[in-house]
């Protein structure tokens, strides 16, 4: 583990390997986004992948440091540290210093890419069919995971991504919401889909 977390603050590819790879081994949401399945299968998801968070969170500090040191100045006052800490926290990206905006858009594309390349070799039904697997995974698994696990910074995140997964995929909107929006609501989305 020491190791993992020591390549993974030198080499930040690795860390949106890492992200990227939450798409890897996934499921079919059909057979989870149940009322009974849906909450042990969110709460091993998210356990399995809470590792990549830590490592994406201590990167996140590194980068906060780096641009709190890079920008400080003898004179500054309590007030101006104060209103550094809220950008740090902040959910907006346009709020963050540029090298951790930098790193969320890296994130966003990164599992992006992925769900593009993953789709790329396939035509016609079984493209449709795994791109839709895969926006529903992404809604059902990436996004509540996300907001869980990195709640500072989850929101912005899932944002960039949306952005990404537009360019990626021109013809999806795709939407997020965390896990308790989606285990109240799930009879109400299915139903949705087969008209009960």
């Amino acid at each position: 583990m020491d190791k993992m977390n020591q390549s993974a603050s030198a080499n930040p590819e690795q860390l949106l390997q890492a992200y990227a790879a939450l798409l890897k081994d996934n499921q079919d949401p059909k057979t989870y986004f149940k009322k009974k399945k849906y909450s042990p299968y969110f709460e091993e998801y998210c356990q399995k992948q809470e590792e990549v968070f830590t490592q994406i969170k201590t990167y996140w500090a590194q980068l906060a440091g780096s641009t709190a040191s890079a920008e400080a100045l003898p004179e500054q006052t309590e007030e101006s540290k104060a209103d550094e800490k809220t950008s740090e926290n902040s959910k907006t990206r346009e709020e963050l210093p540029q090298p951790q905006q930098e790193f969320l858009i890296q994130l966003a594309h990164a599992i992006a890419a992925a769900a593009g390349h993953e789709i790329e070799e396939l035509r016609g039904i079984k493209k449709g069919s795994r791109q839709s697997e895969l926006n529903l995974f992404m809604v059902t698994s990436v996004f509540p995971c996300t907001l869980k696990l990195w709640p500072e910074q989850g929101e912005a995140l899932c944002q960039e991504i949306v952005k990404e997964w537009k360019k990626v995929f021109p013809e999806t909107e795709l939407g997020y919401a965390d896990y308790e929006k989606l285990n109240a609501g799930f009879r109400s989305f299915w139903g949705f889909f087969t008209g009960r």
